[in-house]
């Protein structure tokens, strides 16, 4: 993948994290952690969390886990955080906006078929030292039917083993249903198949919660 030169107009002068943008850039200073002159101003009248701008708010009220909504199942990765979400997007979108987590943002990749997804599927997994498999069950929405693939380190430690898997021909199958360690990844795609059945549109999210080493 090739890689932009840093833009240093695009830089934050307090933590050095580049952005795209320079409005991206300065809704992000306003919230920095290491900005000296940062201010709550906006508090959560549900669990008193504190805010330096408005939209971050409006954002954390939709997923406040003190509102009316009933079970929540997703823990903020940070110890001292009490929030928790109902998805890995809702979870992403916290860790970015509350805790100025550095996540890459999501891709949207197109396939003309099966194969050419599963083909630069494997050549994604091979050159980030990571897997990819396949969530059991589809979601069908309309005409379109979802299927999600998620870190092979989410989830609980027990034996996993998929049928699609054992004629996996990466070397990494070898660790396929052994690597689950009771971890939460926020990595992960969601593969959305069109109409036809065989055109596919991919929702990529590549930052990993942990650091994605050979041996995995």
């Amino acid at each position: 993948m090739d890689h932009q030169p840093s833009d240093v107009s695009k830089q934050c002068t307090f933590c050095q994290k580049h952005y795209s943008s320079k409005p991206i850039l300065k809704r992000h200073k306003l919230s920095c952690k290491l900005n000296p002159d940062k201010t709550n101003q906006f508090v959560c009248a549900k669990c008193s969390t504190g805010f330096s701008r408005k939209d971050n708010l409006q954002k954390h009220l939709r997923l406040c886990s003190s509102g009316t909504r009933k079970k929540e199942t997703i823990s903020c990765l940070y110890k001292d955080c009490k929030m928790t979400c109902f998805t890995k997007t809702n979870l992403i979108e916290h860790l970015s906006c509350v805790h100025n987590k550095n996540i890459e943002a999501c891709k949207t990749l197109h396939f003309d078929d099966e194969a050419s997804f599963i083909l630069w599927k494997e050549k994604e997994e091979e050159s980030t030292f990571s897997y990819f498999p396949r969530a059991t069950g589809s979601q069908q929405c309309g005409e379109t039917k979802r299927n999600y693939y998620y870190c092979q380190h989410d989830g609980s430690d027990r034996f996993h083993v998929r049928k699609e898997q054992e004629g996996r021909k990466s070397s990494r199958k070898v660790h396929i249903g052994q690597i689950k360690r009771n971890f939460l990844c926020i990595a992960k795609m969601v593969e959305i198949i069109k109409e036809d059945g065989k055109q596919r549109e991919v929702l990529y999210n590549p930052t990993h919660s942990h650091i994605p080493c050979m041996n995995d």
